[in-house]
């Protein structure tokens, strides 16, 4: 006979230290921002006319653009299944996406400011969290 209730949650550990969930928060902005950069593949090829322009004022053949977002929603989403499971390949493959596509949304603060943070913010949370939980990945 137990002498712990039933619904009193168990503390998740790996390798003797507490698991803190930050991959799996890591994991789910892979995945969600893997929507974000399809649905700007989709612009770039739709509606090429809507960002003609890049930060610096030169003209941006979005067909390539878009070809570039359709990769890393690819890519985003995969490596976020990948850190689901605990796998090597999802952490260094969203460290270097995220890595990438910070520096890229860097570009876009002079023209989308507030997005362009944003987009910072959340993919220095990722790194953080991939980072955090670096011994869960094997």
């Amino acid at each position: 006979m137990s002498t712990e209730p039933e619904n009193v949650e168990q503390d998740v550990y790996y390798e003797g230290e507490q698991f803190s969930g930050w991959s799996i928060f890591a994991g789910m902005m892979l995945f969600g921002v893997s929507m974000f950069s399809f649905m700007a593949m989709c612009i770039g090829w739709g509606v090429p006319d809507l960002l003609q322009y890049s930060a610096f004022g030169i003209r941006v053949d979005w067909l390539w653009y878009g070809l570039f977002d359709g990769l890393v929603a690819i890519i985003s989403f995969l490596a976020g299944l990948a850190v689901w499971q605990g796998m090597k390949f999802g952490y260094y493959v969203g460290l270097i996406i995220a890595t990438l596509s910070a520096g890229r949304w860097l570009l876009f603060i002079p023209v989308y400011p507030f997005w362009g943070l944003v987009m910072v913010v959340v993919w220095i949370l990722v790194i953080y969290g991939l980072t955090k939980d670096r011994k869960y990945f094997k």
